[in-house]
């Protein structure tokens, strides 16, 4: 498994795994979100298929991005947010990799 940073715009950067991080509070009716986000992120979301609730997970297949999945990850509550969230976040991110 190879991880690396990037500032090349999502969108066109060529993956096996792009991870979002997501709150609770970013996934509640967002208009702006069209132009950030995934077409297959968005329907998830506005499903309610995933709510960015804590050590949430959920794998998209997205035919907008380059990406070959998106793994999208819940932090919870943004006003609760802290490292060990993020880390957590991460770790959780990094085994639904592992395991696909």
């Amino acid at each position: 498994m190879e991880i690396k940073l990037s500032t090349v715009h999502p969108k066109y950067y060529k993956t096996d795994a792009l991870v979002l991080l997501l709150t609770e509070d970013k996934t509640k009716g967002k208009k702006d979100w069209p132009a950030k986000l995934p077409k297959g992120v968005l329907d998830v979301i506005k499903k309610g298929d995933f709510s960015g609730k804590q050590d949430e997970v959920f794998v998209v297949y997205s035919e907008d991005y380059k990406a070959k999945r998106i793994i999208l990850v819940g932090l919870g509550k943004e006003s609760e947010l802290n490292l060990e969230r993020v880390r957590r976040a991460t770790y959780l991110a990094l085994e639904k990799v592992r395991s696909l």
